[in-house]
């Protein structure tokens, strides 16, 4: 990797201001795969706001709620507006409402669960877009999923899910070690055009730094960056169970002048500051191992706003999906995925690699 192309994460939380906190690095390729959530600081509170909210189902509750880990249904993501398997809000109780909004809190900033309810809310947005009665039930913030897969338990792998349109969280608990992977958010309208809420752009960061970042580029940068006109009509990725995308189109990082640098780092903040402080310094550490001249920023589609566009940035251990095609370019998904270790899968094979009942 080039020098002067590493940002301390911590210098990267508390902002970014100049050029200074490019320092520096060459990360051995054994740090890519050992990076580690502080077990204190992010499993526990997960596992026992899991087990508590686990404690607090009936039997009719927990026949929707509850799967096997090795069941298929943990890997079985959507982002459309499809029923779930799960226990859905409107089949909670007040208090339990209250336990879900605080499990999403044990691995979310407030700013990733903000998004969440933002989320939600725009699903009456877009009933009244649609024109649907007020008492429709397909646009509702209350058709959102609950799902738990194994049993809660620092030392053995769990997992869980919080999902509905427009919105995939997905946690997968291994062993002491988190995975956040995928998780989604989506915002139809990308911005609302009509009532009391005209004007609110849910994901306008996604969007507006990403322009940005675009503008700033010279000519010989943009020849790279932008290799088509033409936006494709979904993220490649779409709710496929693993990143099958293995090329790496665009610009290198390493490219970027420094005020460069800044702005994207500014984008790819955007998304890792959806998770906690300990599980974002965790990815950050993984995506700089595999060196800036491997992270790639490539936009296509138009550069006027209003107009057809998609953009990604992606290394080996990170792919981050944009578009806003659809209803006009009115209409956006975004996505965070780890294309090792979507669901975990990575720190399973070394868990059960490792485990005693699994040596011979």
């Amino acid at each position: 990797m080039q020098k002067g192309l590493t940002l301390t994460f911590v210098g990267l939380l508390v902002g970014l201001v100049g050029t200074g906190f490019w320092i520096a690095q060459s990360p051995t390729s054994s740090q890519t795969h050992q990076v580690q959530v502080p077990q204190t600081l992010a499993v526990s509170p997960m596992t026992l706001a899991a087990q508590s909210f686990i404690g607090s189902m009936n039997e009719e509750q927990k026949k929707m709620a509850l799967f096997p880990f090795e069941n298929t249904e943990r890997k079985n993501w959507h982002f459309t507006p499809v029923r779930r398997k799960g226990l859905m809000w409107e089949q909670m109780n007040e208090d339990q409402h209250q336990m879900v909004v605080a499990l999403l809190k044990t691995a979310l900033s407030k700013q990733g669960y903000d998004k969440v309810e933002e989320v939600r809310k725009l699903e009456l947005v877009l009933r009244e877009v649609e024109g649907r009665g007020p008492n429709d039930r397909y646009r509702h913030p209350d058709r959102y999923f609950l799902s738990f897969f194994g049993k809660p338990s620092d030392a053995q792998p769990w997992g869980w899910r919080f999902e509905g349109h427009h919105l995939s969280t997905n946690f997968s608990s291994i062993s002491g070690e988190i995975a956040v992977t995928p998780l989604f958010y989506g915002s139809n309208p990308g911005e609302v055009t009509i009532g009391k809420h005209k004007g609110k752009r849910v994901l306008k960061a996604e969007e507006d730094l990403a322009r940005g970042l675009l503008e700033m580029l010279e000519p010989s940068q943009l020849e790279k960056a932008l290799l088509s006109t033409d936006a494709p009509d979904e993220i490649l990725s779409f709710e496929d169970t693993a990143v099958t995308l293995d090329t790496y189109d665009g610009l290198p990082i390493s490219e970027l002048n420094e005020p460069q640098k800044v702005a994207f780092l500014q984008l790819l903040r955007v998304y890792l500051d959806n998770m906690n402080t300990d599980l974002a310094e965790a990815y950050y550490a993984q995506i700089e191992a595999e060196g800036w001249d491997n992270t790639y920023f490539l936009w296509l589609g138009s550069k006027a706003y209003g107009e057809r566009h998609y953009y990604r940035i992606h290394n080996p251990a990170l792919l981050i999906e944009y578009d806003n095609t659809q209803n006009g370019a009115n209409h956006i998904h975004a996505v965070w995925r780890d294309p090792r270790n979507d669901f975990g899968v990575d720190l399973l094979k070394e868990h059960y690699r490792t485990s005693s009942h699994h040596k011979k």
